[in-house]
């Protein structure tokens, strides 16, 4: 089975009120981002052991300009593979045999030309529970 989640990116601050979270730069600015999908339509996963194997597709769906750069999964992961298939598209295997409470972490980069090529993470989470 495919879980799916979506990932938007503003270059600026969130207002409080529409859903976003608020990321700081690598260069002091705040930029917000909002995940959508998962199990609980907000980006974070939770699988039961009894599922089996399963695979996470994360895209994003925001302007074009943020490209990502990097992923990383917590310290002590064991049970998922998160791999970077393209500037807009990540995806996690998950072997789902052993209970497991981890963050996965993707990270974008403005390339619009007077932003300094500001980066910056975005992290939900993803869980193996009985």
């Amino acid at each position: 089975m495919t879980i799916n989640i979506n990932l938007d990116i503003r270059a600026g601050a969130s207002n409080g009120h529409d859903g976003f979270t608020n990321t700081p730069t690598n260069d002091g600015k705040t930029y917000c981002y909002k995940w959508t999908g998962g199990t609980d339509g907000k980006g974070n996963v939770t699988e039961h052991l009894s599922s089996g194997a399963e695979t996470i597709m994360i895209t994003s769906v925001a302007d074009r300009r943020f490209v990502m750069i990097g992923t990383e999964m917590s310290p002590g992961n064991t049970q998922f593979t998160l791999t970077k298939t393209s500037s807009y598209q990540a995806t996690i295997t998950d072997i789902d045999n052993v209970k497991e409470d981890d963050y996965f972490k993707l990270q974008f980069q403005n390339t619009i030309p007077g932003h300094n090529n500001s980066t910056f993470w975005c992290d939900p989470r993803v869980k193996n529970d009985d």
